[in-house]
């Protein structure tokens, strides 16, 4: 295990050990950070020498990027990880969310089914009693090294005092819902005459990074970050000074304060190292008000509590034997609450029922009730945007083409929705978005993500792949020519983007669907 702080170096020495294997995946919570791991293999950045670069191909749920279909590297998302695939190296990265109520159980499958020689697990201090706990059943040896930040982060003795005018050039002011987050933008590009980037959780992986490229740039004028937690994982951000806006959210239902994970994680995206430079004095953390100020100083203080329980998910052979004790065409609620309160588990271990999971259950026995377990199965894993509103339509129209006709055609997922009309309208000359149209555009893409996830598992089912492929970028140069027209000005007229060389990065040519498909069939049987 590699664990420590945020801005420790402790997943670059994991990643080293996998650039020199023979053979190896690395394995992450984000598409945006399996990306980033795809690129720095390929391009040899990890040692510093394109003469390193080894060939990898990326394996996500809704992406299949391939470079050599020989190629002996992989970088997916964790629940993408092969079981069945013998690896000299593996590297699981943020194994703390190896408890997470919704996602934790792909990190415990990693734990327990990766089949590799050596197993590198990056992540808080937090997951080490656990692992250890985990691994005194299966006889496997850990050797648990840790780190200290490699730069100083300091908690400010006082606050901006709600003052707006003592905001700098590469602060980062973190607030938590959306609409905070774009007023807080108003207020300061209103306020400094700046402009400031977004950084929140509905935009597409692929619009935040060109966020982060925009205030990472010292030379484009995006002097300030204006984020949501969604900054604490999967991007490089050049930020000097982390600035809560507020330190409480909602969270279902309710509005609590943040973790001391949380706290801490978003906290320490503040002076990174090698992104300030030699002569940085490292990173600064303060609150906008007065009032938050005793909170973040004692939290920064505390240590993090330790991990109990590592998450599981019902196996579809457990879900069937479970359903074959229950009446005939039980709900699959029925099947999940029966089966988590039959099941018996160590006291390590404890099955994920969260209420997105029970939301997931009403809506498919609303739907698909009846349909092959297989089917509820692949649908209780897919990324149905649930707490999308704007999402619904799609979903239900999905759903209710796919049990009634057994194939689901985008076009007609997409009847009952605005967002091809919000797309035609950023795309028209001189567009002028509106909030509405950038949340149209940002649940499009959700649901573009969904149907290709789904093509991949179920393609006689979800036969457009194509179509939804060709119109994810379109979607996601909408929402950044939305960004930009609500912002205080366009900068230098259009936006910028990064310039790499993806040309040492050279995908295979031909039937590109074809070979897409025909790697993730190789490379996952889990739903076949």
């Amino acid at each position: 295990m590699h664990v420590g702080p945020t801005n420790s170096g402790k997943t670059h020495h994991a990643l080293r050990a996998l650039a020199a294997a023979p053979t190896g995946i690395y394995a992450g919570p984000l598409r945006l950070l399996a990306h980033e791991i795809w690129e720095r293999l390929n391009l040899g950045s990890d040692r510093g020498n394109p003469q390193y670069a080894r060939k990898c191909n990326m394996v996500t749920g809704e992406e299949v990027k391939i470079v050599d279909e020989n190629a002996r590297l992989y970088s997916c998302t964790v629940e993408m990880i092969k079981p069945n695939m013998l690896y000299d190296v593996a590297v699981v990265d943020e194994i703390q969310m190896i408890g997470d109520s919704e996602r934790g159980f792909a990190w415990t499958e990693a734990v327990l089914g990766l089949d590799a020689r050596e197993i590198h697990l990056c992540g808080e201090e937090t997951a080490v009693p656990l692992v250890e706990a985990m691994l005194k059943e299966t006889n496997d040896d850990l050797v648990v090294n840790r780190y200290e930040r490699l730069t100083p982060l300091e908690v400010e003795k006082q606050s901006l005092g709600g003052d707006l005018s003592k905001i700098r050039k590469g602060d980062c002011i973190v607030t938590f819902s959306r609409r905070s987050i774009f007023q807080m933008k108003k207020d300061v590009e209103r306020e400094l005459g700046v402009n400031c980037a977004t950084v929140y959780g509905r935009l597409p992986p692929e619009v935040r990074s060109e966020q982060a490229d925009l205030f990472n740039d010292p030379n484009n004028g995006v002097d300030v970050l204006i984020g949501s937690d969604a900054i604490g994982m999967g991007l490089n951000l050049k930020i000097r000074r982390i600035i809560f806006a507020q330190v409480q959210k909602y969270h279902e239902n309710h509005i609590q304060y943040l973790s001391i994970s949380s706290t801490k994680q978003i906290a320490g995206r503040a002076g990174r190292f090698g992104l300030h430079g030699s002569e940085s004095p490292g990173g600064f953390t303060t609150t906008l008000n007065e009032e938050d100020l005793p909170f973040l100083t004692r939290t920064m203080k505390l240590g993090i509590p330790a991990l109990k329980t590592a998450r599981l998910t019902p196996t579809y052979p457990s879900l069937v034997a479970t359903a074959s004790a229950l009446p005939p065409h039980a709900a699959m609620n029925t099947i999940f609450l029966a089966h988590a309160y039959t099941s018996k588990l160590a006291p390590t271990y404890r099955y994920i029922y969260s209420t997105a999971t029970r939301v997931c259950t009403n809506y498919l026995d609303a739907y698909i009730q009846g349909a092959a377990m297989s089917d509820y199965e692949v649908m209780l894993a897919a990324p149905i945007p649930w707490r999308d509103r704007e999402a619904m339509p799609f979903v239900e129209r999905l759903l209710t083409l796919f049990a009634g006709q057994g194939i689901a055609r985008l076009g007609e997922c997409l009847e009952e929705t605005a967002c091809v009309e919000a797309l035609d309208k950023v795309e028209a000359p001189n567009a002028r978005a509106t909030h509405e149209d950038l949340s149209l555009l940002e649940t499009f893409h959700k649901m573009l993500g969904l149907y290709t996830w789904l093509s991949y598992r179920r393609p006689v089912a979800f036969p457009d792949q194509t179509e939804a492929m060709d119109l994810k970028p379109r979607v996601q140069k909408g929402i950044e020519v939305a960004l930009q027209s609500l912002g205080k000005n366009r900068v230098d007229g259009k936006s910028r983007r990064r310039v790499i060389d993806y040309s040492a990065i050279k995908q295979s040519g031909g039937d590109k669907v074809n070979k897409r498909a025909k790697l993730f069939a190789q490379y996952t049987a889990k739903y076949a």
